[in-house]
């Protein structure tokens, strides 16, 4: 099980939703062995209704045979995500000193129709919103409906912004935030911390952040490797080995 963090990483609060999808989905693949490959089988269906799609095959039999598996995978994909979701939000109740306190939920996404309905009662609908978007899938590519459509919005709710909105700063502060909830999480589940992935973390970290951060680290009892262009970013601890790579 691994987590990681890099400055590239900052950027999924501007980016495109399939950025931010791509990030948790990394996360919650940690919590399900079986996330990516039902992530991959379900890309695969898709790019079997668009080729059917775009060559105009008159098979609506086999359409409606994709369709159904389409829309039965979604909701299993979705409902694995709103899981997972719940456990991380748990941790995140109780911020690092200093941390933002953070709200994460998903955004106008199937995920959020799964808390108002049950599972087989998206799915119908799923399925018949595949067969009316045929003709416009068609001319665009894609589809217009599935979890491939989820997005996820992220606030920083010690100061009631959007992450988007936030300084590059706080974005990391979140960020970091975001990994330790998971980290907690997934310690709490399987009694054994992940793996630490933490390339350029202290950028935009003060000393007190950082400090908070490392004290963390030490209580998850995670194996983390922590890289800083700046020697004067760590603080001397007998509990990390440093190694300083020259030229």
């Amino acid at each position: 099980h691994m987590l990681w963090l890099t400055p590239y990483t900052e950027r999924i609060f501007t980016s495109s939703s399939s950025a931010r999808r791509n990030f948790f989905d990394g996360i919650f693949l940690n919590f399900d062995n079986e996330h990516a490959l039902r992530l991959t089988e379900y890309d695969k269906l898709l790019k079997q209704r668009n080729k059917i799609l775009k060559e105009d095959y008159n098979d609506g039999d086999w359409l409606n045979v994709l369709e159904e598996k389409l829309s039965k995978l979604s909701v299993i994909i979705s409902c694995s995500r709103l899981d997972i979701l719940f456990k991380i939000q748990d941790m995140l109740k109780l911020p690092l000193k200093k941390f933002p306190t953070v709200e994460i939920k998903f955004s106008n996404s199937l995920e959020n129709q799964l808390l108002k309905n049950s599972a087989l009662d998206v799915e119908e609908e799923l399925k018949n919103k595949y067969y009316e978007s045929r003709e416009i899938d068609k001319v665009v590519g894609g589809s217009q409906y599935g979890c491939q459509k989820s997005d996820l919005m992220v606030k920083n709710f010690s100061t009631n912004m959007h992450a988007r909105m936030c300084s590059s700063g706080e974005q990391q502060a979140i960020l970091v935030s975001l990994i330790i909830a998971s980290s907690r999480a997934l310690r709490k589940i399987i009694n054994c911390s992940p793996i630490l992935l933490l390339d350029e973390v202290f950028n935009h970290l003060d000393e007190i952040r950082r400090e908070a951060l490392l004290k963390e680290i030490e209580e998850l009892k995670s194996q983390a490797w922590i890289t800083s262009a700046e020697k004067e970013n760590f603080i001397i601890s007998k509990k990390f080995c440093y190694h300083n790579l020259k030229n």
